[in-house]
């Protein structure tokens, strides 16, 4: 899968990013760490559901993770 582009940047005390390609976008939880909307990462986890929304899970449970594949924000 293709990286995908930061669309909105993580709010304080929320520890959840929303992540979309060309074609569309899923919220990513949870997450840690300092990005910056318009970086490119690949996320790796567990589909979810929360409050009827379909989430990707990046928990140990799912083997989760987030690679940054650039940071160039320009």
């Amino acid at each position: 899968m293709p990286p995908a582009a930061l669309d909105a940047l993580k709010a304080e005390g929320i520890d959840c990013i929303y992540v979309q390609d060309d074609t569309r976008g899923i919220n990513v939880f949870p997450v840690a760490g300092n990005y910056a909307e318009g970086m490119k990462v690949r996320v790796h986890g567990g589909v979810t559901y929360y409050c009827g929304e379909i989430e990707l899970n990046l928990s140990s449970d799912y083997n989760g993770s987030i690679e940054i594949i650039s940071d160039d924000i320009t």
